[in-house]
């Protein structure tokens, strides 16, 4: 169990509920990218339980990292080094801290660079997927709410980003890997409903 202050079951962070449909009002991408930024810099990261070795500079670091990647291995560094902020890659594990950053991840699929928005895909991806909360990291718990499974509440925050992920796969200029992948995910989120 894991107290982590007062969090929102709906996620509890600087960009409340729906805010990342608000980007989709931005055409120019270097603001889009500066209200990213901004945002990430906004949470209190050190509100949220992380893994005990991170400094305070990490989590906030390799997000604001994902707007740079810019080719296969970039993305793919990326990818790893922001896993490995929030939890262990190797145990495929998360921590709390996970759930202000779905709506940060969840901008830059919306509104990011190729490169950056598959690298949250994948991120995203994972934590639906692939990975689950650290042992004792399972339950959220507020000082006025009652516990929240985390495992249930980062599939429920990815789940209701079904509409953005279905929006991309609409794209007409997906490549055919870009494509199989999007469309798995969309039918795992289908499945998970």
């Amino acid at each position: 169990m894991t107290d982590i202050g007062e969090p929102s079951v709906g996620l509890s962070c600087e960009l409340e509920e729906g805010s990342h449909k608000s980007f989709g009002l931005m055409d120019d991408r270097k603001n889009s990218r500066s209200v990213i930024q901004e945002a990430i810099a906004a949470q209190d990261w050190a509100h949220w339980m992380q893994p005990s070795g991170n400094p305070d500079w990490r989590i906030p670091s390799e997000l604001k990292k994902i707007l740079d990647a810019h080719d296969e291995d970039s993305s793919w560094q990326s990818i790893m080094h922001t896993e490995c902020a929030f939890g262990n890659t190797e145990a495929g594990t998360y921590y709390p801290a996970v759930i202000p950053a779905i709506p940060i991840l969840a901008s830059i699929v919306e509104r990011g660079e190729e490169w950056p928005r598959w690298t949250a895909i994948e991120i995203l991806h994972d934590w639906l997927f692939s990975f689950f909360p650290e042992q004792k990291q399972g339950w959220v718990i507020g000082t006025s709410q009652p516990a929240v499974d985390l495992q249930r509440l980062v599939q429920a925050e990815i789940l209701n980003l079904h509409s953005i992920f279905e929006d991309i796969g609409k794209r007409n200029d997906l490549s055919k890997v870009q494509r199989g992948f999007i469309d798995d995910f969309l039918t795992g989120l289908d499945d998970d409903r």
